[in-house]
């Protein structure tokens, strides 16, 4: 669906049902120089139960144009701005990666609003490598290259997937390829200089599951610890034989623990 906020033409995955004010809509909010195709086996199952989701492209991702938001802060208060034009009151989010530090900040400032948090590959703070972020901000090859090898567990080297037909990485690289230029730098970016994480972390009312990859290089279990001891419901649970790249790696298992804390 389409929508404007700002004057500026948005895109979500998913939509809103003629039931929203019953029940909390469904927030999914992508990770750094992806769209919101990466929530495309969660945003099906949830809309086909008849749940309004919203998987919102950020600006200058997907199908949203408009100029990069640069920081965290700015994210969530533009996905707040979203929310509050779609006339939307309570909800629960879910975010990846980079959204995941949104998702935490948007809980932070919209407090009892949120009802319900999933973080997946969440890290406070979340430090990128100083190589990353060079070849990132030239807009080199090498900088998807990093994040694909990174990102990913031993598992997915393998090339197997429980959702036949699909690679692993491959799906993940050519996320990250169609992407503008600029788009990876910028998102990386925001995350490396994010620092209101325990703040917002203290102020989230939301029942919260943090879901990590047992093989995350990139944002391994214990640096979600932080986030943990300041969210007063929370909750952490490990996916074997995953990588950061939770949604593309165990789409399974990862959907099951969303389903639990979301739905």
């Amino acid at each position: 669906m389409y929508f404007e906020v700002d004057g500026k033409k948005i895109y979500s995955a998913g939509n809103l049902t003629s039931d929203t004010g019953s029940k909390p809509v469904i927030v999914l909010l992508h990770g750094a120089g992806m769209d919101s195709s990466a929530w495309v086996y969660n945003t099906r199952y949830f809309s086909a139960q008849g749940r309004s989701v919203l998987a919102v492209d950020f600006p200058n991702h997907g199908l949203t144009k408009g100029g990069f938001l640069t920081s965290i802060e700015a994210m969530a208060s533009w996905t707040l701005r979203c929310l509050d034009a779609l006339g939307v009151n309570d909800f629960s989010v879910g975010g990846h990666s980079m959204g995941a530090l949104v998702a935490l900040e948007l809980a932070g400032l919209a407090g009892r609003r949120v009802q319900r948090m999933a973080l997946l590959g969440a890290a406070f703070p979340m430090e990128v490598s100083p190589a990353l972020l060079d070849a990132a901000s030239q807009d080199l090859r090498s900088a998807k290259d990093m994040v694909v090898l990174w990102g990913h567990g031993p598992d997915a080297y393998k090339g197997g997937n429980t959702v036949a037909g699909i690679n692993v990485m491959k799906s993940v690289y050519l996320l990250l390829e169609r992407s503008l230029s600029g788009a990876l730098f910028n998102d990386l970016n925001a995350c490396n200089e994010y620092q209101n994480g325990i703040i917002a972390a203290g102020n989230v009312c939301a029942r919260t599951l943090i879901l990590s990859g047992r093989e995350d290089k990139m944002t391994p279990p214990q640096s979600s610890m932080r986030l943990l001891d300041e969210i007063k419901e929370s909750s952490l649970a490990i996916v074997e034989k995953s990588g950061h790249m939770l949604l593309s790696e165990c789409p399974e298992a990862v959907h099951l623990k969303l389903k639990e804390a979301l739905f």
